[in-house]
C-alpha cells in the first residue's frame, strides 16, 4: 500500500491498473501447461512430440504424470479395476483444458480479492481497476479455444499478441 501512495504522489495518478485474474483467464499458470500438451499429443502425436521441447520450461515431474493420466484416462474407467500403475488417474481432476479452467475459476477466490483492493483503496484514495475479471472479457474468451494461449512454448499468448506494440 505504500507503493500506491508513492504512485499516487510521485505522479498524480490515482487510478492503477491490477493483473489480477490475467492468469486465471488467460491459462498462464504452469499447472495448465499438461492439459494442452495431452490435446496436441491427442491431435498430433508427431508434431507434438517435435514442439514439446518449447514447454520443457513449464514441465515437471508432475506434469509428465498429469499428461500421462490425461491421455491414459479413456483407458480406464470408475468401474474397472487398474493395472499397477505409478499414476493411478484420479476420476475427481480435470481431463480437458476447459475443466482445467473452469476448475481453476471455481477455486479461485474472486471476492476475497475484491474485499482486499476495496480496502486498500479506501486507506490511500486511489481507484485499483481489474480489467481482466470483467464479465464481458471472460464472455468473449469463452467463444475461444483455451489452446490459442499457447505458442511456442508462451502461455497466455493471446494477452501477449494484444499487447506486443505497446510493450
Amino acid at each position: 500500500n505504500m507503493m500506491f501512495r508513492r504512485v499516487r504522489d510521485s505522479l498524480g495518478e490515482s487510478v492503477i491498473l491490477d493483473g489480477t485474474g490475467a492468469d486465471e483467464l488467460f491459462y498462464g499458470y504452469p499447472r495448465f501447461t499438461p492439459y494442452y500438451i495431452a490435446e496436441q499429443l491427442r491431435e498430433n502425436p508427431i508434431k507434438s512430440l517435435k514442439d514439446l521441447k518449447n514447454y520443457r520450461h513449464h514441465l515437471s515431474a508432475y506434469s509428465y504424470r498429469e499428461i500421462l493420466r490425461v491421455l491414459t484416462s479413456g483407458l480406464y474407467s470408475n468401474s474397472h479395476s487398474m493395472p499397477e500403475l505409478d499414476h493411478q488417474p484420479d476420476f475427481d481432476r480435470p481431463l480437458t483444458l476447459v475443466e482445467a479452467g473452469e476448475s481453476n475459476l471455481e477455486e479461485y477466490n474472486f471476492p476475497h480479492i475484491l474485499h482486499v483492493l476495496e480496502k486498500s483503496r479506501g486507506e490511500y484514495g486511489h481507484e485499483i481497476r481489474l480489467p481482466f475479471l470483467s464479465a464481458q472479457l471472460k464472455r468473449r474468451l469463452d467463444e475461444t479455444y483455451p489452446g490459442e494461449n499457447f505458442d511456442s512454448g508462451l502461455t497466455k499468448y493471446l494477452l501477449r499478441d494484444a499487447f506486443t506494440e505497446d510493450i
